[in-house]
């Protein structure tokens, strides 16, 4: 359960960033911890085992409650009056406990934004070369309609040695207002981009 709860303090500071300051944060350009630091060609190194090209300056790197050292988040404010947000994290504890993806997706569609009362329409798989091999990437739009808010979601889940890690996506809108494509195609490059430069302690583990 442990697992769970770490996924679950994450989203409620991804959610409550811009109203309850859970969370701190900073820019992609501003290393507030020595766990980060920038490499000669433009890209982070986190912690000599994750390597990235970082977004834009727009988006700010979370540090703090409900953010761990399993994860790596980014938020960005929109220009909108009610909740006007997208964020983007790499997670390598997301919900659920099936390693076959599929079946993956179903267990972390049940829990991702259950918090903020979030009902989902279709999700939508497909294959997607992900952290060197082929993982499962989905998509689904959700909706909360007491506030009157839609929210819309990607989920990319790879395996890291024997175990399922997770990028995921969410903007949120006002249910009539119009969602920023260039946030997607951001969260997507970051993807693209991640780099695994050691083996994780449970991969150690299992060779030694």
């Amino acid at each position: 359960m442990k697992k769970l709860s770490v996924g679950m303090a994450a989203v409620t500071a991804l959610l409550g960033v811009s109203i309850g300051g859970c969370a701190t944060t900073s820019s992609p350009g501003e290393l507030a911890t020595t766990s980060y630091r920038h490499s000669n060609s433009g890209t982070v190194v986190y912690r000599e085992e994750f390597e990235f090209v970082p977004p834009t300056k727009e988006w700010k790197r979370m540090e703090g409650v409900g953010v761990d050292e399993f994860m790596i988040a980014f938020l960005k404010r929109g220009d909108c009056p009610s909740l006007c947000l997208s964020t983007f994290a790499y997670d390598e504890e997301p919900y659920g406990y099936s390693r076959d993806l599929d079946t993956r997706v179903a267990e972390f569609y049940q829990r991702f934004l259950w918090a903020a009362r979030v009902k989902f329409g279709d999700i939508h798989t497909q294959s997607v070369p992900v952290l060197g091999g082929v993982g499962l990437a989905a998509s689904a739009e959700g909706s909360e309609p007491v506030r009157q808010q839609k929210v819309m979601t990607e989920l990319i889940l790879g395996k890291r040695g024997e175990r399922v890690v997770a990028f995921y996506y969410s903007q949120w809108r006002p249910m009539e207002g119009a969602y920023d494509p260039r946030d997607l195609e951001e969260f997507e490059s970051f993807a693209r981009s991640f780099r695994l430069l050691k083996e994780s302690f449970y991969e150690k583990n299992l060779t030694d």
